[in-house]
């Protein structure tokens, strides 16, 4: 009798190993897929949208500064999710709880005071802002983002990789149909890393010191400063320039 106990708890033990060896493809695939396969795409589809809308094509960026993109593309991705984290937290936990069949848990509750008020400010801005074709589709982005981790993180491996697949498509589809949105998103994230976006910037040259190109910094990269001025836009080798200078904000 405790043999045949002892038996039936080595063979649950081993089940209980088999099940966590069995759950390690799917967390890893799906992750795999998203941080060295989405990302990526994803930021070379920002990146051709947002040359396109500014008039400019970056060899060097595109051949050079795989990981530049990459980088900036996933920090963006995680600035709007932290975004959707705190703007639909409150009643994503909720639907969390539906679908794992979790337990209740006091911590939901403090998610209410910014869901409460990033609410307020968000429709705020959409109703009343200049920027409300800005604004109103990052709210929207925000909770396709937050349904889209709630099916994720209860799905089974297959489940993810095709989220993960119909993510990419949606953000595809929104480069075609709402192109000037992503390159505003985009455009705004490269404004808030100080390497474009529209910032006002002075060039001293090195051969000129004596004379200044005032322009809006639309790109800036390791050789290359991509500005408009008011006559066209320029491409300017980094080797030529003596100093930047940042000067007001974004026109």
């Amino acid at each position: 009798m405790l043999d045949d106990l002892r038996s039936l708890n080595y063979l649950n033990a081993d089940r209980k190993e088999t099940d966590k060896v069995k759950k390690i493809p799917a967390v890893i695939i799906p992750f795999l897929l998203m941080h060295f396969v989405y990302f990526p795409i994803l930021g070379y589809e920002f990146i051709f949208n947002y040359m396109g809308r500014n008039g400019f094509f970056s060899y060097e960026l595109i051949t050079e500064n795989f990981f530049v993109v990459s980088l900036t593309t996933a920090l963006t991705f995680l600035m709007l999710t932290a975004f959707s984290f705190l703007c639909w937290g409150f009643p994503g936990y909720f639907i969390l709880k539906k679908l794992m069949d979790l337990k209740s848990n006091a911590f939901a509750w403090l998610l209410l005071a910014p869901f409460i008020s990033i609410q307020f400010l968000m429709w705020n801005s959409i109703i009343n802002s200049e920027s409300r074709a800005l604004y109103l589709p990052i709210y929207i982005s925000s909770l396709i983002l937050c349904l889209f981790y709630c099916f994720y993180f209860n799905a089974k491996v297959k489940v993810k990789i095709y989220l993960v697949i119909g993510l990419f498509v949606l953000t595809g589809y929104a480069q075609l149909i709402a192109g000037e949105y992503t390159n505003n998103f985009f455009s705004r994230s490269l404004y808030k890393f100080g390497i474009g976006g529209g910032i006002k910037i002075e060039l001293i040259f090195k051969d000129k010191p004596y004379e200044v190109s005032k322009g809006l910094l639309t790109l800036l990269t390791p050789k290359f400063v991509y500005i408009t001025t008011n006559q066209s836009s320029e491409i300017v080798p980094m080797d030529n320039i003596k100093k930047i200078i940042r000067t007001r904000d974004k026109a």
